[in-house]
């Protein structure tokens, strides 16, 4: 019963990435390079202290690609430059993500499959 629950809320999340990602192309703000360099900076090195290949793997991926696209850091669009219609769109997306990921965590702790 867990199982098919944290696959829906893993389906839930990549249509909510899906959505996100049609919202940011809508409102004109690019790719946030300097983001995906971040998070690839932290990923890498927990993936490699952890023994996580996909972490680290992504983690690289995504440190390499911020890394190539430098130049594109200072084209970050900001949050005061957002519409108010994007910065609904961003909060509500972000909100339901935190509850999956809530509920994920809850399921997976709570069943001991970790």
């Amino acid at each position: 019963m867990a199982l098919e629950v944290l696959i829906s809320i893993a389906i839930l999340i990549v249509i909510l990435g899906v959505i996100g990602f049609f919202v940011l192309r809508k409102s004109g703000c690019g790719v946030d390079y300097y983001s995906m360099f971040i998070i690839g900076l932290i990923w890498t090195p927990i993936g490699i202290i952890f023994k996580v290949p996909a972490l680290w793997i992504l983690g690289g991926i995504l440190f390499i690609v911020g890394l190539v696209n430098k130049k594109a850091w200072r084209k970050r669009c900001m949050w005061v430059n957002m519409s108010a219609g994007d910065k609904w769109a961003r909060i509500i997306i972000i909100l339901a993500l935190i509850i999956l990921l809530a509920a994920g965590l809850y399921i997976i702790f709570s069943q001991g499959i970790i």
